[in-house]
């Protein structure tokens, strides 16, 4: 087995998924969702939370923005797939804008939980 060449293939691959993240940052639904997630990150920096709560915000901020990115990638399948109105590609769509408003809810849950928390003292 050549270890350069597998060695080489592993670079490859990491190459284009820093080239994913790049293409992702030109998406600007995923920079409003990371300008988003600075400024809870902010909030709850300056609330004072604990390590668990940490790990509960960083997972929430983290499926928004995977939900943001998958989406956007079904969004310019879709629009090679057909530019033109399309019902069965505006239904795909709008499932996968679904998608990232159920975790950006799931993201307000935690933060109101988290807020709770700390107004009760606990």
């Amino acid at each position: 087995m050549n270890y350069w060449k597998v060695l080489s293939v592993v670079i490859n691959k990491f190459k284009n998924a820093f080239n994913g993240i790049r293409l992702a940052w030109l998406d600007s639904s995923i920079r409003l969702q990371m300008v988003l997630a600075i400024m809870a990150i902010t909030a709850f920096t300056l609330l004072d939370i604990t390590l668990q709560q940490w790990l509960w915000v960083i997972s929430a901020i983290a499926l928004v923005i995977i939900a943001e990115t998958v989406n956007t990638a079904i969004e310019w399948v879709c629009n090679l797939i057909d530019t033109n109105y399309n019902e069965q590609i505006k239904r795909i769509k709008d499932l996968s804008a679904g998608f990232v408003l159920m975790s950006a809810l799931y993201a307000v849950v935690i933060a109101c939980i988290i807020i709770g928390q700390l107004c009760v003292g606990g």
